[in-house]
């Protein structure tokens, strides 16, 4: 090939890149996806990101000239660990803004061709794309006899519908660790059609994120898991040769979300044929079917396998308070139901009903559910996230505490997503400013920061920084940064936490050796985010997308965001006038309701 096709060649991959790769698009996929995206994410940035969404214009147009120009690469993530069950625990990355960003606008530019090349429309991976059954909430997908309300699950609309007397349920064994990357670049160029130089810069990504120890070479199998739409897109894909042959041998009857495939039939032997000749299909792109979840049920055993009775209990109760028409007599009702339930056999989906308990109880500001805490919590990781937020609901207490703490410093934690859902829970706590939780969630903060825990995760070092910022004072907090500096100094995501912490201890000695240990480690993340607030410290007026930021919206605050607490730090020791700080001062009080943050305010008021 001549010099002259050479530049030919790579012109014209660089115009399909800048096709989608506009400042403008950039923007879009931030404010729409990646900005919800990244405050939902297992672990929670000090900063919020805000450095980033102040400059957002400038620093978009910075990531569209690397792109570009081929000098793009992807940053290393943060990778914790989430567990499944007895142990075994998941990898999940928590990717840069940058590559966050772009990864999302690659998936905007393959999503109309997806759409359009999707042989079912029973099948979905996403709440925000418009892959999702409009009457059913499709993280409860199989807590119902679906297909005998199919008319209303779908959005397919039959004129006949069959009376199914059996159903299928399985799922993918290890679906997103066991994807091929050379085959899925197969289905995405032969399905999708997408241009050579997408495909490129997609695996360029998704490889950067993928999860290796030490310096071992890129294995070409497993999607990284990460919190937004990319690796989701990219496994539906891959599953349209499943959904087409479900389409041609049951009739398009069947419902799947990512890798949870229901299946409707009508005996038992039609079941295991299907599933026969689905699981050698799955084969032929090195996958299987999880034999240990694949379960064929009549309509009477998947009455009790999906806890239908007292799904639909659930749903009455759930309306009645709603509506303002529960009553006494309702709630002896409920914890009657509940202790059958929960005497009773755990089969099936027992611990999906279960987190709907803890939410129903939740609502109901009950603290009924408080005694089964300790031994689910520690045995079934699966139901930790509905349990942290049943006692977020709830708040403080001693022995709600107490549990916390216990779990925290035990050896079942073996993951990282449950040590901050712990923590959050705390800082998520309406707790007075004279109380005595304060000291005690203090000094739990204190004890975190020990070697003893962060040697085993980072995130305890995490979590310590957010207790001790929230619960203790800054002399605490230097002491556990300091003590814990050769974590953060190295590390991208850890120093940006310790940065964010600039408002509260930029009058400590410890800040100087802070800031000297972020030069020398060439930390630029976390010396942007020094920079952001220093530059906010410099104000003369507050402009208002600010004041709309730390006012959090229009709607009622339920619970005022930590971060933003922090900001607060830096925009009251500004140099806007004394006017501009009172009015967001009165504008505040009527929307933050912690004691707690009430009482830092008035301090920073004055």
């Amino acid at each position: 090939m001549s010099s002259s096709q050479n530049t030919h060649r790579l012109n014209n991959r660089n115009e399909q890149l800048a096709l989608g790769f506009t400042v403008e698009e950039m923007e879009k996929a931030w404010q729409r996806y990646v900005k919800d995206g990244m405050r939902n994410q297992a672990v929670l940035d000090l900063h919020d990101y805000f450095d980033f969404h102040r400059n957002r214009k400038s620093i978009l147009e910075k990531f569209r000239n690397e792109v570009l120009s081929g000098r793009y690469k992807p940053k290393q993530p943060l990778t914790i660990r989430l567990e499944k069950k007895y142990g075994l625990t998941r990898r999940l990355s928590i990717p840069s803004i940058e590559d966050a960003i772009i990864l999302q606008t690659l998936v905007e530019m393959i999503h109309p061709k997806v759409k359009e090349k999707q042989p079912s429309e029973n099948s979905f991976y996403s709440r925000s794309h418009g892959f999702k059954p409009p009457n059913i909430k499709v993280e409860n997908i199989g807590d119902y006899l679906w297909y005998v309300k199919w008319q209303k699950l779908s959005k397919k609309r039959f004129s006949f519908i069959p009376d199914f007397e059996w159903i299928c349920i399985t799922d993918i064994a290890n679906y997103f660790d066991n994807i091929q990357f050379a085959q899925l670049r197969n289905v995405l160029s032969s399905t999708c059609e997408l241009e050579e130089v997408i495909l490129d810069l997609l695996f360029l990504i998704l490889e950067g994120l993928s999860w290796r120890p030490d310096y071992l070479p890129l294995s070409g199998r497993g999607l990284p898991q990460v919190d937004f739409d990319a690796p989701r897109l990219l496994s539906h894909v891959f599953l349209f040769e499943i959904d087409q042959f479900l389409m041609d041998k049951n009739e398009d009857y069947f419902l799947r979300w990512v890798d949870d495939i229901t299946i409707p039939t009508n005996s038992a032997e039609d079941a295991k044929n299907i599933l026969r000749d689905l699981d050698e299909l799955l084969m032929t792109r090195g996958l299987r079917l999880n034999s240990g979840k694949t379960v064929i049920l009549s309509a009477k055993e998947a009455e009790k396998y999906l806890w239908q009775e007292d799904n639909e209990y659930i749903d009455t109760i759930s309306k009645k308070h709603e509506e303002k028409q529960f009553k006494e007599k309702d709630l002896k009702t409920l914890k009657k139901k509940f202790s059958e339930f929960y005497r009773a056999n755990r089969i099936g989906h027992w611990d999906k009903v279960l987190k709907r308990f803890f939410t129903i109880f939740g609502r109901l500001d009950s603290s009924w559910l408080e005694g089964k805490v300790p031994e689910l919590i520690e045995n079934l990781p699966q139901l930790r996230d509905s349990i942290f937020r049943y006692y977020s609901k709830l708040g403080a207490s001693k022995k709600r505490f107490s549990q916390i703490k216990s779990f925290l410093a035990s050896d079942h934690v073996v993951d990282d997503v449950s040590i901050f859902m712990a923590a959050k829970t705390l800082i998520d706590w309406k707790v007075k400013p004279t109380s005595r939780p304060i000291s005690h969630i203090g000094d739990l903060g204190k004890q975190l920061s020990e070697r003893k825990y962060t040697r085993r995760s980072d995130i305890y070092f995490i979590s310590a920084l957010w207790l001790l910022a929230k619960y203790s004072n800054a002399e605490s907090l230097c002491e556990c940064i300091v003590e814990n500096k050769s974590l953060w100094r190295v590390s991208s995501y850890l120093s940006r936490q310790v940065a964010a912490l600039y408002p509260v201890i930029k009058q400590e000695s410890c800040f100087n050796e802070v800031y000297s240990e972020l030069i020398h480690y060439g930390q630029t993340e976390a010396l942007n985010v020094i920079l952001n607030l220093k530059e906010i410290e410099g104000m003369s007026q507050l402009p208002k997308d600010i004041e709309m930021y730390v006012l959090h919206g229009a709607k009622k605050v339920i619970i005022y965001p930590f971060q933003k607490m922090i900001l607060l730090n830096s925009i009251f020791a500004s140099q806007i006038s004394t006017t501009s700080k009172n009015n967001l001062y009165n504008k505040l009080v009527t929307r933050i309701n912690d004691p707690l943050y009430q009482h830092q305010l008035s301090k920073l008021q004055n």
